[in-house]
C-alpha cells in the first residue's frame, strides 16, 4: 500500500507521522507553498506535489485530512488513478459526500492539539467503505495505526461524535469555567488539577454515575442555593450551573 495524505492541519501532522513510521507514506500535499517546500526539506523521499490531479500518481489510498467544510469541494477537484480509494477523516461527514467509487471513511476517536504528534496505537479508528474489497483495504491500514479499529456507519459514527463533543468539548468549557472563577480568587487552574484528574479515573474505573459526587448528587439544597448566590454577578455561568444541577437531579431520578 502507497497512501498519499492531503492536508497540513493537525490530523494531517499526525497521520503523515505516524504513517512515515510503518513506510507507507507516498506523497503530501498541502495547499500552502511555504509549508511544502519546508516538509519537502525535511522529508526527501516523500513527494510533495503541488497539485490535485493524482493521476500517475503510484499511491493507491488516499486521506483527505481537512476540515469538515473542505471535504466535498477537495473531493471533487482531486483526480484519481483508477481504483484508488479516496477516504475521509471526519466524525461527521457521510461517506457518500466523497462521491467516489472506492470511497471510506478513516475517523480516529482523538482529539489533535497545535504543535503535538498523537500516537495511534490506542486511538479507536473507526473505518467505514463503499463496498468489501475497500472495506479489507481500509481495515489493513487502520490495523497497521491502531489497536482498535471499529467498523461504523455514518449514523453510528455521527453518534459517537455527538458523545464525544459531551466528553471533551464540554468538559473543556467546564475546565474554563472553573478557570474564570479561580482566577477572580487569583489562583491558577492547576489548584484543582489532581481533583481533575481523579474524577476523570474514578469515572472509566466505577462509571460516571457511580463515581459522582458534589451538592448535587446529596441532594444539598443549602449548598447549591449559597453556590447559586456566588454567582449572580456572571449571569451565563449561573445558568449553566442551574443547568447542570438540574440534569443531576434528574439523572439520578432516572436511575
Amino acid at each position: 500500500m502507497k497512501v498519499t495524505l492531503i492536508g497540513g492541519g493537525k490530523v494531517a501532522k499526525s497521520l503523515m507521522a505516524e504513517m512515515l513510521a510503518i513506510e507507507v507514506l507516498h506523497e503530501v500535499y498541502v495547499r500552502n507553498e511555504k509549508d511544502r517546500k519546508l516538509l519537502a526539506l525535511n522529508h526527501p523521499h516523500v513527494r510533495f506535489p503541488h497539485q490535485l490531479d493524482f493521476t500517475d500518481s503510484e499511491s493507491n489510498f488516499f486521506i483527505l485530512a481537512v476540515s469538515d467544510s473542505a471535504i466535498e469541494e477537495i473531493a471533487e477537484q482531486i483526480d484519481l488513478p483508477i481504483d484508488a480509494i479516496l477516504a475521509h477523516t471526519s466524525g461527521t461527514i457521510p461517506l457518500d459526500s466523497l462521491n467516489k467509487k472506492r470511497s471510506a471513511v478513516f475517523y480516529p476517536l482523538q482529539t489533535f492539539a497545535e504543535g503535538q504528534l498523537t500516537q495511534l496505537q490506542n486511538v479507536p479508528l473507526l473505518i467505514e467503505a463503499t463496498d468489501p474489497d475497500t472495506f479489507k483495504a481500509t481495515e489493513a491500514l487502520a490495523r497497521r495505526l491502531s489497536n482498535n479499529v471499529i467498523a461504523a456507519d455514518s449514523a453510528f459514527r455521527a453518534q459517537i461524535h455527538l458523545a464525544a463533543v459531551f466528553a471533551s468539548n464540554f468538559s473543556n468549557r467546564m475546565l474554563y469555567a472553573a478557570e474564570q472563577i479561580l482566577s477572580e480568587m487569583g489562583q491558577e487552574l492547576n489548584l484543582i488539577e489532581p481533583l481533575v484528574l481523579q474524577s476523570i479515573q474514578n469515572v472509566f474505573r466505577k462509571g460516571a454515575n457511580e463515581s459522582l459526587t458534589g451538592p448535587a448528587q446529596r441532594e444539598d439544597q443549602v449548598t447549591i442555593e449559597k453556590q447559586k448566590h456566588l454567582l449572580e454577578q456572571s449571569p451565563e455561568l449561573q445558568e449553566l450551573y442551574q443547568t447542570l444541577t438540574k440534569y443531576i437531579l434528574s439523572s439520578k431520578t432516572a436511575k
